[in-house]
C-alpha cells in the first residue's frame, strides 16, 4: 500500500482544515492515496490444472443428460434505515441519511447453467457446510432429477468437496450423491472464472 510522507499529509490537512488538525486528521476531510485491489496468485502446477479443467468444461457441447452449473454464494449486507427519508418534490429527489444499522448478512445461494440460462437462488440464514450440502442435493434432487450426472463449477474453497455431504447426509445418501456429482473447482482465488458470480 503506497504511503503519503508527513509533510504533505501536513500540507493537506492545512489546506482543508484551515490550520493543523489535533489529536490525527479529521473525518472525512484528508483523501488519503487510492487502493488498487487484484488477485494475487503465483502460477503453478495447481494453477494450470484448475485453470485448464475448467476452461475445458466451457468449451465442451450442451449436453442435457449432463447439466453444466456453476454454483457460487455471495453475501449481501442487510442494513436498515435509522431516520425516515425525507419525501420527493418538484424538482427535489428523495434525501436519504447516510446513517444506517446493520442487519447482518444473508448468504445467497446461486446456481446458473449458463448454456441453457437456467436459474435459481435461494437465501438461507448462514453459508455453511450443510447449507451448502442442501443445497447440492436440492440441485441433484429437484432441479435436474432425471439427469445421470451433474458438471458443478464451483470456486476454490474448503466446503466444496464431496466431505461436506458425508457430514451432512448419512453414508448411504451422501455416496448416492456423489456418484450423480463432477465437481471442477476453479483457481484459488479465482471466482472471476465462474458463470454464478457473473
Amino acid at each position: 500500500m503506497a504511503r503519503w510522507p508527513r509533510s504533505a499529509l501536513r500540507s493537506r490537512r492545512r489546506a482543508l482544515c484551515g490550520g493543523p488538525a489535533k489529536n490525527g486528521v479529521k473525518p472525512g476531510n484528508v483523501a488519503g492515496p487510492r487502493q488498487r485491489r487484484f488477485d494475487r496468485f503465483s502460477v503453478n502446477a495447481a494453477f494450470v490444472e484448475n485453470m485448464e479443467d475448467v476452461l475445458f468444461v466451457y468449451q465442451m457441447r450442451h449436453d442435457p443428460a449432463i447439466p453444466e452449473v456453476c454454483m457460487d454464494e455471495p453475501c449481501k449486507r442487510l442494513i436498515g434505515e435509522t431516520r425516515r427519508a425525507v419525501p420527493t418534490a418538484p424538482g427535489r429527489r428523495l434525501r436519504c441519511d447516510n446513517e444506517y444499522v446493520r442487519h447482518g448478512v444473508a448468504p445467497i445461494f446461486l446456481s446458473v447453467e449458463p448454456l441453457t440460462g437456467w436459474r435459481r437462488g435461494s437465501v438461507t440464514e448462514r453459508g455453511t457446510r450443510r447449507d451448502r450440502a442442501c443445497q447440492v442435493r436440492e440441485l441433484l434432487d429437484v432441479d435436474f432429477p432425471d439427469a445421470a450426472k451433474t458438471r458443478l463449477v464451483v470456486d476454490n474453497l474448503n466446503t466444496h468437496s464431496i466431505s461436506s455431504l458425508y457430514d451432512t447426509f448419512p453414508p448411504a445418501e451422501a455416496r448416492r450423491l456423489a456418484e450423480r456429482l463432477e465437481i471442477h473447482c476453479t483457481r484459488e482465488h479465482g471466482s472471476r472464472a465462474e458463470y454464478g458470480r457473473a
